[in-house]
């Protein structure tokens, strides 16, 4: 086999098997019951998790793919984003989240293979930290004043509860998540390979 064609197929399934892990977590955790925010911070930081998990296992196109298919099936299958019009903005939060973690441990890795894990946590703050910003500003700021001017003040408050923190805390747990599990899934996948 050509060995193009096998390197993008193995693209291919890796990357599949990253998302069909996350639509099915995403579907089974949207049926979370009790409180709101207990079931964004658990199913958030798994879908950060794989996130960061594909573009660190993977590579950056995939985790790239996967940030932009996510908002969309959530949407579907669950609801939420509750409107369509956040669906760019989630999208765009996630593609920042992976360019910043996945740019700056490829860099870091090519060039120090040393386990520095202050650095590699100031990586993940950093990314969470952007993805954060950029979901507050587009959806609250932005999509919430201007794209969507009929909401009511009480869907308006909890929605800016959930664009806000809680974003920098699921995105830092899947973050921390993803760095415990990069290595030992990386060699996994190696012997597959």
């Amino acid at each position: 086999m050509n060995q193009k064609l096998h390197e993008r197929l193995l693209w291919i399934s890796e990357t599949a098997i990253f998302l069909a892990l996350l639509v099915a977590l995403q579907y089974v955790l949207g049926f979370i019951g009790g409180a709101p925010l207990v079931g964004q911070i658990i199913t958030g930081s798994i879908v950060n998790l794989l996130l960061i998990l594909s573009t660190m296992v993977v590579g950056l196109t995939s985790g790239i793919t996967i940030a932009i298919i996510s908002p969309v099936m959530a949407y579907v299958l669950t609801g939420k984003p509750p409107f369509p019009v956040f669906i760019p903005f989630v999208a765009i939060g996630n593609v920042v989240l992976v360019l910043i973690t996945g740019y700056f441990f490829r860099k870091y890795l090519e060039k120090n293979q040393k386990q520095d894990i202050a650095l590699k946590s100031g990586v993940l703050v950093l990314g969470a930290f952007a993805k954060f910003a950029t979901l507050y500003l587009l959806i609250v700021v932005l999509a919430m004043n201007y794209l969507v001017p009929d909401i009511k003040e009480a869907q308006k408050n909890a929605l800016t509860l959930m664009f806000s923190w809680p974003q920098l805390l699921t995105a830092t747990i899947g973050g921390i998540l993803a760095l415990s599990l990069t290595k030992p899934i990386s060699k996994v996948v190696a012997k597959i390979k």
